[in-house]
């Protein structure tokens, strides 16, 4: 799998994402996310955190990497939630916020997260809603 670094750290400085921001929303240390900019060094995302990294970052998996849409793992929501953060979601449990308050429902989260019968784009759709409340 190849990633792109400069369009990383192009798509994480137009979102005013930190090294650290990503280590805690992708569950890495910092060290890791800030290696994955630098171009004298080999380390990249696993493809299982590339969806997620793809939403924190507002661009789409193929924006970052060669991956193909299907790989790297379901993206089970991203929501912006108040005070500006970002809420994401995958297939593996992980659940982070970056930025902004942090106030969001995790009890209305989980049920949307969890809800099989709903796309990806209307969990979007519906955790974008519940920023407006």
């Amino acid at each position: 799998m190849k990633f792109y670094k400069k369009a990383f750290r192009k798509f994480r400085e137009r979102r005013g994402l930190t090294f650290d921001d990503i280590a805690a929303a992708l569950k890495v240390s910092r060290t890791a996310a800030s290696y994955w900019e630098r171009e004298d060094r080999p380390e990249k995302p696993r493809p299982k955190r590339m969806r997620a990294l793809a939403a924190l970052l507002g661009c789409s998996v193929q924006d970052i990497s060669d991956l193909l849409p299907e790989e790297g793992g379901a993206l089970s929501g991203v929501a912006i939630v108040s005070g500006g953060g970002v809420a994401v979601g995958n297939q593996f449990g992980d659940r982070s916020v970056v930025g902004g308050d942090g106030a969001v429902s995790w009890e209305i989260l989980d049920r949307i997260l969890d809800n099989e019968k709903l796309s990806a784009e209307a969990k979007i759709e519906m955790l974008r809603l519940l920023r407006g409340k």
